[in-house]
């Protein structure tokens, strides 16, 4: 499935790199919350988008892996493995950074460019764009809030 170090010709280590590492975890927190929401095989981390958001921001501590947030809601989204979303997540975080002076909201010329690059790579461990699109847009939209 996804690897992690894949990552689009444009991505460079002081500009992408570090701030992903910056989000990973809020996001990977998020990503077991919502899959628990679904009543699949994530944890009930009393994670919401706020806690995320803070989280990520470095405004808030993340608690360890195990360890709830104070209750809330949480944004859906269907229900992959962290290690497969990871890739398409950090790739939509990336591109926030790369495209979003031009494209403040996802929209279809921006997917177009996504999609594109994405599937140029002739990766077959890596899933197709149908099923990585939402971690993709996941992982662009989410920075701004």
């Amino acid at each position: 499935m996804g690897t992690a170090n894949w990552q689009p010709k444009w991505w460079t280590k002081d500009k992408h790199e570090s701030g992903w590492e910056n989000v990973k975890e809020a996001l990977k927190r998020d990503w077991e919350q919502t899959k628990n929401d679904f009543g699949a095989s994530g944890r009930d981390l009393d994670q919401d988008v706020d806690d995320t958001v803070k989280q990520a921001a470095g405004k808030d501590v993340i608690p360890p892996p195990n360890q709830a947030n104070a209750p809330d809601g949480t944004p859906k989204q269907r229900d992959i493995g962290w290690s497969e979303a990871e890739t398409p997540m950090r790739y939509g975080y990336g591109a926030r950074q790369q495209f979003g002076s031009e494209h403040r909201d996802w929209n279809d010329k921006l997917e177009g460019t996504l999609r594109n690059e994405w599937e140029e790579t002739n990766d077959s461990s890596r899933r197709n764009w149908n099923e990585v699109k939402d971690a993709v847009r996941r992982g662009y939209e989410h920075p701004r809030h």
